[in-house]
C-alpha cells in the first residue's frame, strides 16, 4: 500500500525552496514571518514550518466563513455604528466591514510591494 501522505521529491524540494525564500525575506509587518523550520526528519518525509500565529486562522478561511456579510452590503449589521448583537442575539463577533476588506487589501498589495521591491515575485 502507498502511503498518500509521504511527500513527494518536488514536493519536498518546493518545501526546502519555501524556507529559503522565506528566510531571505526579511520582515516587513504585512508578511507571515517564518519563526524557523525543522528539517532533521526529511528521509521519513517530515518537514516543519513554523510560523507566526494567527488568532483568526487563515485569511482565506476567515473570508469564506464571512462571505455572507459582504453579499449584501445594505443589511444593517454591515453599517459601523449599527448595534448587530441586539438586532442579532446569536451574533458573537463583530462583522467584518467593506471598511476591514478595503483595510486588508492595502496590507495585501503593501507586502507584495515590498516582495517586488527585494525582487521576490509574487
Amino acid at each position: 500500500m502507498i502511503n498518500k501522505f509521504l511527500p513527494s521529491h518536488e514536493d519536498i524540494t518546493s518545501f526546502l525552496d519555501e524556507i529559503r525564500i522565506m528566510s531571505s525575506v526579511g520582515s516587513c509587518k504585512y508578511l507571515l514571518s517564518l519563526i524557523g523550520a525543522n528539517t532533521s526528519q526529511m528521509q521519513k518525509g517530515k518537514l516543519f514550518a513554523f510560523m507566526e500565529f494567527c488568532p483568526l486562522g487563515s485569511l482565506k478561511t476567515l473570508l469564506e466563513s464571512n462571505r455572507d456579510q459582504f453579499a449584501n452590503l445594505a443589511a444593517p449589521c454591515m453599517t459601523m455604528d449599527s448595534d448587530c448583537e441586539a438586532e442579532n442575539p446569536d451574533f458573537k463577533e463583530k462583522p467584518l466591514s467593506l471598511l476591514d476588506l478595503h483595510i486588508w487589501s492595502h496590507q495585501i498589495s503593501t507586502g507584495m510591494e515590498y516582495l517586488s521591491s527585494i525582487n521576490v515575485f509574487v
